[in-house]
């Protein structure tokens, strides 16, 4: 597609609605079989002919005699092309050759072009002869590959017709530098540029453009006469300035074409060496420029171009376009100050991007400690993430975040459903996933694009489904761009890059607008760069708690295996001596209670009871070691059957004479031991029965319910309740919220609940409030297929 013309901007630096991507603008109204790619694949570096205004000569490296020649240079020394072919540049230019052979010296390095002379190839001349040089073929230049390449030496002669005042030129270049010194704003500094550009070259328009990671562009800023439309603001497709395009513009910063109409100069060899073999021109200043390139000129109205780019780290940043009404030649003197312009200007904006991007980064470090100090400090380490929400999106400048943990998903601002985020995450691979365009790479991401179109993603565990995701919403926007960005195909058969089709550059770039729908504002490198870090810290927190909690299970399991062994030895041996004391001293009572007083006989009963309870300790205490030893056995069985069994029980031994209001819900089929589930039940339903002894009538309420991979239990009663801030001590060994005088108990009961709960890989926890009851949950994992039978 030759060297057309423009490219922009990136959203997140102008504030603006990024353009579609190259996949979705691909496949915007054109015929699917025309890949507008095939422009990237022109060979533009070696076009085997030159712009007329100037001549080129090819020199062997070694032997410096003149190998090519473009056919033009015959006239220009007014000399047969028999004459200059094989010769030696003394040999045709006389003295001028033996200074400029003197400047092509192996010790003077020639990989880019340079200037050796100014001068005057015969005193009746009007016009000198700037004379430039540079080595090209294998290993000397970077374009892009296109068949293997000659090695020569170009020297190339372009004239200078008018003087150039360098004085008056340096003396705009230092007011430019002071004036635009300590300006901190980039489009400030473009602006003036762009002022400074005009004056020096005096065309009726330039216009300044950034390439964005698409490729695609934005016109920043531009000045311009009146025969010429504006084009501020408007956007230019990246098949306007193809991938190789774009690589030559790295290459060779400056390139005029005086006039749109030449006729191009070919490259000629001897008659007897054949056709001249392919040179690489990318860094010449006279190549032919591609045909439709020239007609994409004539389309916009320009006779004569010239383009500066602009480079920032060593990459192109953008370019800068002056166009003339009418073909106008500007002085290669002139062009390197245009040059050094633009490489200051491009300096600036280096300048500012690095300290805006050492701002970001030191912001982002800042809140990324405070998450880690934040996650260390909390027992689990994803609940420090969890409590330090806000903080978390600000990370990423996220609209929202979500924290998935298995099948648990917490979500936080803007975030699609919980459902549609388990899924996303089981979508994801193992790593770091970014994305502005979420629905082009995840087609369910269309259904909530509107609260998250843009995604990253990071896991946290290799083993689990552990992730924490930052979402931003969809970014409606209409795009601007100058025409419409499709080029018309036409079956012509003439194209060698893509045979049956000609890819025409538009005739109009009047504005043309586009919706464009699906993408979210994009994320910035410092943000991915922050999750990144992130991610690393974190996986090395997980797996140092890793290895300090195997160390750690590795010495409990030996030391619980020894208390469980240890208390289950004293709890059976404590057995006999409490009998023996609640025996003998109920024999006391019953032979001897009428020789004692009566304080003797409050001391033998006050014994007695005390014995009785201390043994309902030891026997508490031998159930609460068995349930750790008990074997279990796994079956699927119906809750509801099981529930019903154990209620009866309990309301047989603790619930005769009460009035009870008892009623369950629908309970599902689970799977695990129907002995120490229970257990939990008799436990849970004995408690609440004894804890609403003093409530006519007492309520008891049994359910369940679905929430994600878990089912959910509760027994819910209306008893005398508890203090919600001492919830945590419930389910302890000996813990006990109410007085023995007020409720019997030995406080073993809820430990054994939690302890045969987390044997099934569930949960517990309680709720309540004084005087008004108390509800007590316990979970079960969901099992995907239950079988039927007990």
């Amino acid at each position: 597609m030759g060297e057309a013309w423009k490219a922009g901007e990136t959203a997140s630096d102008l504030q603006d609605p990024a353009p579609p991507s190259a996949q979705a603008l691909a496949g915007a109204g054109t015929d699917p079989a025309l890949d507008l790619s095939s422009c990237d694949r022109e060979p533009i570096h070696i076009p085997g002919s030159i712009q007329p205004h100037g001549f080129l000569l090819a020199l062997d490296p070694v032997a410096l005699t003149v190998r090519e020649c473009s056919e033009n240079t015959a006239g220009f020394l007014q000399t047969e092309l028999s004459a200059i072919f094989g010769r030696r540049l003394p040999d045709i230019l006389g003295a001028h050759g033996e200074l400029l052979e003197a400047e092509l010296a192996p010790r003077k390095p020639l990989n880019s072009p340079r200037l050796l002379a100014s001068l005057r190839l015969r005193p009746e001349d009007i016009y000198s002869w700037e004379v430039v040089a540079h080595r090209t073929g294998a290993d000397h230049t970077n374009a892009e590959p296109g068949g293997e390449t000659a090695e020569r030496i170009l020297v190339e002669f372009e004239p200078t017709f008018e003087p150039v005042d360098l004085e008056a030129i340096n003396s705009r270049l230092y007011n430019f530098i002071s004036a635009n010194r300590g300006t901190r704003e980039t489009a400030a500094v473009i602006e003036a540029a762009v002022s400074e550009l005009r004056s020096l070259t005096g065309c009726d328009r330039v216009v300044l453009y950034r390439f964005d990671e698409e490729g695609h562009g934005l016109v920043l800023a531009e000045e311009r006469g009146e025969q010429f439309a504006s084009y501020l603001g408007l956007r230019f497709p990246a098949s306007d300035v193809p991938k190789q395009a774009r690589r030559m513009y790295e290459l060779n910063r400056v390139r005029i074409i005086p006039n749109v109409d030449y006729e191009p100069s070919p490259l000629v060899s001897p008659a007897a060496a054949g056709s001249p073999p392919a040179l690489d021109l990318s860094a010449s200043i006279l190549r032919s420029v591609s045909p439709v390139h020239r007609a994409y000129m004539r389309n916009m109205g320009t006779a004569c171009s010239m383009s500066v780019s602009i480079l920032v780290e060593g990459a192109l940043w953008g370019l800068v376009s002056c166009h003339h009404h009418e073909p106008r030649y500007v002085p290669l003197r002139l062009r390197a100050a245009c040059d050094f312009v633009m490489q200051v200007v491009g300096s600036q904006i280096e300048s500012q991007q690095n300290g805006e991007h050492l701002r970001r980064v030191l912001r982002a470090r800042s809140i990324q400690a405070r998450l880690l100090a934040a996650m260390a400090a909390s027992e689990h380490y994803m609940d420090g993430l969890i409590e330090n929400a806000t903080l978390l999106m600000e990370l990423t400048e996220a609209d929202g975040a979500a924290i998935v943990m298995g099948n648990t998903v917490r979500l936080f601002g803007v975030t699609p459903a919980q459902a549609q985020v388990s899924a996303l995450t089981g979508w994801l691979q193992q790593g770091l996933f970014v994305s502005s365009r979420l629905g082009e790479q995840y087609p369910a991401g269309a259904e909530f694009a509107g609260a998250a179109s843009g995604v990253v993603a990071a896991s946290l565990s290799k083993l689990n489904c552990t992730y924490v995701l930052w979402f931003r919403r969809e970014l409606v926007a209409t795009v601007r761009w100058a025409g419409d960005p499709q080029k018309p195909a036409l079956p012509d058969g003439a194209n060698p890059i893509a045979p049956g089709v000609t890819v025409n550059p538009r005739r109009s770039f009047a504005e043309w607008q586009q919706t464009v729908r699906g993408q979210s504002a994009p994320w910035s490198s410092e943000a991915v760069a922050a999750v990144a870090e992130f991610r690393a810290a974190v996986l090395e927190i997980v797996l140092k708690r890793a290895e300090e909690m195997a160390q750690l299970a590795a010495g409990l399991k030996v030391a619980n295996e020894e208390l469980e062994a240890f208390s289950y030895s004293v709890s059976h041996d404590l057995r006999a001596p409490f009998r023996h004391i609640s025996g003998f001293s109920e024999m006391l009572r019953e032979e001897e209670a009428d020789r004692m007083s009566e304080k003797g006989r409050r001391y033998l009963a006050t014994i007695i009871n005390s014995a009785r309870f201390a043994g309902l300790l030891v026997d508490s205490l031998l159930d609460f070691a068995r349930v750790a030893r008990t074997q279990m056995h796994v079956i699927a069985f119906d809750m509801e059957h099981l529930v019903n069994k154990e209620w009866e029980a309990v309301l047989a031994s603790d619930g005769r004479g009460r009035s009870i209001q008892f009623s369950r819900g629908t309970l599902p089929r689970v799977q695990g031991d129907p002995h120490l589930l229970g257990l939990v039940m008799r436990n849970l339903l004995a408690n609440a029965v004894k804890y609403t002894g003093k409530t006519d009538p007492a309520i008891i309420e049994v359910s369940a319910r679905t929430e994600g991979q878990e089912f959910l239990f509760a027994v819910k009663d209306n008893g005398v309740g508890f203090d919600q801030q001492y919830a945590g001590k419930l389910f302890g060994v000996f813990q006990r919220l109410h007085r023995a005088e007020d409720f019997e108990g030995t406080g073993i009961g809820l430990a054994n609940v939690r302890r045969i709960v987390a044997r099934h890989g569930g949960r517990t926890w309680a709720e309540g409030e004084t005087g008004k009851g108390a509800t007590f949950f316990f979970s079960l994992p969901v099992v995907s297929s239950v079988p039927g039978g007990e």
